[in-house]
């Protein structure tokens, strides 16, 4: 069975391999490259039964019990999907949220499974990204049949770009740098973070929920005011809406919106 065992108690640098599975068939594999995925739960048996899904389509399983141990692994190596519980997704899940928003390209496809407390939950899951969630007990048939729904039925995302230019804003994700003109910006990494998220995406609502699960998923009580904050930053520090021809908009005081107006459109 192809799973490997990585905890927030060992060295996850040393520990992290891939080990794949059996036999492949056409289901999963690609021809290129063993696929990779990675399972965040508290659950062993979770675990193990998931890579058991997946075993005759040569599926790389990796079981993580915490987040950190999952971030280093996502630094490393690459993961077509990212199966998350719903305990280990209330509690664990804002830190992944914003690696995965720093990160598009490198990103995988989230699925949350488990038991969920209401509907709301079940949105917050999509609305945090999650290609899809399995409600209920682990069946693995069900999850099978998800998976390789998620995996064909939507559109594979091409590699995002390390370098973006817009107007007169320049930024490297490599180097976590902008410039204006040129000029290199100071910018927190959180800061960083934001502008990458709307340069990226220009013409994109952001609501101000979504903006603090990603940048600051531990002050839930004050996030709305840490965004707001972040925000006027973000203005004052790169002089947004100065030359017209980008713009961060608030909409009607629920989010954010970054505008570029027709001169910057040859970019």
């Amino acid at each position: 069975m192809g799973i490997c065992s990585c905890s927030c108690q060992d060295e996850p640098v040393l520990k992290l391999q891939v080990v794949c599975a059996v036999r492949p068939s056409a289901g999963l594999r690609s021809r290129r490259a063993a696929v990779n995925f990675a399972i965040l739960t508290q659950s062993k048996q979770d675990g193990a039964k998931i890579a058991q899904c997946f075993a005759a389509d040569g599926v790389a399983c990796q079981y993580f019990d915490c987040s950190q141990a999952l971030l280093v692994a996502l630094r490393a190596l690459s993961y077509a999907l990212l199966l998350i519980d719903t305990a280990s997704f209330e509690t664990m899940g804002g830190e992944l949220l914003g690696w995965c928003a720093s990160y598009p390209g490198r990103a995988p496809k989230l699925i949350v499974y488990g038991r969920f407390a209401d509907r709301d939950s079940m949105f917050r899951a999509f609305a945090a990204g999650a290609s899809d969630v399995l409600v209920g007990g682990l069946d693995q048939n069900e999850m099978y049949l998800r998976v390789r729904r998620a995996l064909r039925v939507l559109p594979e995302r091409g590699a995002e770009p390390e370098r973006l230019a817009l107007g007169p804003y320049q930024l490297d994700r490599t180097q976590r740098a902008l410039r204006r003109d040129g000029q290199g910006i100071e910018l927190s990494e959180r800061e960083f973070t934001m502008a990458w998220l709307f340069f990226s995406t220009p013409g994109t609502f952001f609501s101000k929920r979504k903006l603090a699960t990603l940048l600051a998923p531990a002050e839930q009580e004050c996030s709305a005011r840490t965004v707001e904050q972040h925000v006027y930053q973000l203005r004052r520090k790169l002089g947004i809406g100065r030359d017209g021809v980008v713009r961060l908009r608030t909409i009607y005081s629920l989010g954010y919106k970054l505008e570029v107006s027709a001169p910057a459109a040859g970019l």
